[in-house]
């Protein structure tokens, strides 16, 4: 049975596949984010790393920006989020 890592990084492919080939005409643009550094629990390594992962899997799909941030705190969070909603919508 496939690891926990190999099953995310399936279901990304497919919706990856399935989002670019409805998406020609538009602009892609993606938000990774990778959040393994918690203050009230224990590191997680992980995170990060499938972050990684991602963005270069949307990288190699074609999009057209891909953003990637690792370990933010909920300020940073919602700036990154936000800003990625200002760049799909130009």
């Amino acid at each position: 049975m496939p690891g926990g890592r190999e099953v995310v990084r399936l279901v990304l492919l497919c919706i990856v596949v399935a989002w670019t080939s409805v998406a020609h005409a538009e602009k892609r643009v993606a938000l990774v984010i990778g959040n393994g550094a918690y203050q009230k629990a224990s590191q997680l390594p992980n995170p990060p790393n499938d972050a990684n992962a991602v963005d270069a899997l949307l990288r190699v799909a074609g999009f057209d920006e891909v953003v990637l941030r690792e370990n933010l705190g909920i300020r940073e969070f919602r700036c990154g989020a936000g800003n990625a909603l200002k760049s799909c919508r130009a």
